[in-house]
């Protein structure tokens, strides 16, 4: 049998690349004591920077155990336009995993901006929680292309059986971006669950996909079109 091989360093840059390119919009309030304590450890984590590196797992800690307010004040200010203040919400959602999934949620729901909810719609793929998929399934039919991707994403980072249908609906995005990152996300799946993956309407949909325009899009559709046969 074939390896299963999928370019899963691409997949991260491919959404890095696509999502970056925001515009701030950071509100300027007056913060209160507590709220002073979580913004300056996600500044910790945002920067990277050598003298604050004794205090990066500190300061990760103290988000991550931090109530669902936490990340109520960090939507407020936090700039997705760069890549370092992105990639720490990014974190903040892996290290607390299912058991801050529900202030990731939450932080969805009070953001204001589809540039905000982009990169935490991403995260919550990221928190490995099965339940979120419901939450960000609305999301999949948004007009902004850079929020169908962070969906199709978040369903590849959760790479849950239960994506694989709201992922197949992607598949036939009018954008190539969002194909790209959905037949992506459909290849994780298919490399977690090989045997329960494959059916006649998964099988006619990667049919349809190999005569894609997007060249990335066919070749991915070929690779798991092999895997079908292989298997048959």
């Amino acid at each position: 049998m074939k390896k299963n091989i999928f370019a899963g360093g691409f997949f991260i840059l491919f959404v890095s690349i696509l999502l970056f390119a925001m515009p701030a919009e950071a509100a300027e309030e007056e913060l209160k004591d507590s709220e002073k304590i979580w913004q300056n450890a996600f500044l910790i984590l945002s920067t990277g920077s050598a003298e604050y590196r004794d205090s990066y797992s500190e300061s990760e800690k103290l988000l991550v155990n931090g109530d669902s307010k936490a990340l109520e004040f960090i939507v407020k200010f936090f700039d997705p336009e760069i890549p370092r203040e992105w990639y720490s919400i990014q974190r903040i959602a892996e290290v607390g995993g299912e058991t801050y999934s529900d202030a990731f949620l939450h932080a969805l729901s009070i953001a204001e901006t589809d540039t905000k909810r982009v990169p935490i719609i991403f995260a919550l793929g990221k928190t490995q929680n099965k339940k979120v998929i419901n939450a960000i399934h609305s999301y999949q039919s948004n007009t902004d292309t850079r929020i169908r991707a962070a969906v199709a994403a978040a369903y590849g980072e959760l790479a849950a059986l239960e994506a694989k249908t709201p992922l197949l609906q992607l598949i036939s995005d009018s954008s190539f971006a969002v194909r790209r990152i959905a037949v992506d996300s459909l290849a994780r799946i298919q490399k977690k669950f090989p045997l329960e993956f494959f059916d006649s309407e998964t099988f006619e949909i990667i049919e349809r996909l190999l005569n894609d325009i997007d060249p990335w899009v066919k070749r991915k559709a070929i690779m798991l079109h092999e895997i079908i046969l292989l298997n048959q």
